[in-house]
């Protein structure tokens, strides 16, 4: 009987430390883009996509590219509804500018400027774009995808290829 309890109690221990262990940030997928495919500072490389409940008010997007130069511009669309085709939302920014946030209606037509507090773009050090969407203001979705292009002048680069969606992150 006391052997039982002891197999039990190592078992449970287990158990529990198994649980502890997991990673906090399940929800989160790293892209990688193929290094050298577009010349210059706007060639993505990396695409990190945080839908965790680490950051519980807000989607992170974080790019990574071999850097920055005046003129660049970023742009990370969200897809928030797996049966609507398309984005629902870009957020877009140029290199020391401002950024912005609208609806989309299709991948090229933008639509009305998101008048909500809370969505950010940051860009900082050498290419690495912090992209933030605001629950509040994309429809707390559960799942979320993301493409990402960068531009400067006439070259562009996007994430694993033209209006390509990257893999869906769970929340």
């Amino acid at each position: 009987m006391r052997a039982h309890r002891i197999v039990a109690s190592v078992a449970a221990g287990f158990l529990l430390v198994g649980t502890l262990g997991a990673p906090v940030d399940a929800n989160v997928r790293k892209f990688r883009d193929k290094r050298g495919d577009a010349k210059g500072s706007i060639d993505i490389t990396k695409v990190r996509v945080d839908n965790s409940t680490k950051h519980r008010n807000k989607v992170v997007v974080r790019v990574k590219q071999r850097g920055f130069r005046s003129g660049g511009l970023v742009e990370v669309y969200l897809d928030t509804k797996p049966k609507r085709k398309g984005p629902e939302f870009r957020l877009t920014g140029y290199v020391g500018s401002e950024y912005a946030m609208r609806r989309m209606k299709s991948w090229k037509k933008p639509g009305s400027v998101v008048k909500c507090p809370g969505y950010a773009m940051k860009m900082v050090g050498k290419g690495k774009t912090r992209a933030v969407f605001k629950r509040g203001c994309i429809g707390k979705p559960g799942k979320v995808r993301v493409a990402v292009h960068t531009n400067r002048g006439n070259r562009s680069d996007w994430a694993r290829g033209v209006f390509r969606w990257l893999g869906w992150v769970k929340r």
